[in-house]
């Protein structure tokens, strides 16, 4: 499963600024995981680390990236939806 993210922050994130994802019950087989879209290479390496215990997803910024300005999409691929998580279940979709 890909599992995509798009967000924009109330500040610019500049290099060495890390964003934490608590992403409960997913897994994978790497503990880095491979990103696409539009900020991955604003990322070290263009990769996420997951660190399963604590359900973490971490995102270290080497480059700065205004996403105060733009909304900022990245796209998790080789994900497992946790047991209780169907695709396209309505519940995670953005209330707007």
């Amino acid at each position: 499963v890909t599992v995509h993210l798009a967000f924009m922050t109330n500040r610019p994130m500049f290099a060495g600024t890390k964003i934490y994802f608590k992403i409960p019950g997913f897994s994978s087989q790497r503990t880095r995981i491979p990103l696409t879209g539009n900020a991955a290479k604003f990322i070290y390496r263009e990769t996420a680390v997951l660190d399963l215990p604590e359900n973490l997803v971490t995102l270290s910024f080497n480059k700065s990236f205004y996403s105060d300005e733009q909304v900022a999409t990245l796209s998790m691929s080789g994900m497992f939806l946790p047991p209780a998580l169907y695709k396209n279940d309505p519940s995670l979709q953005p209330i707007s």
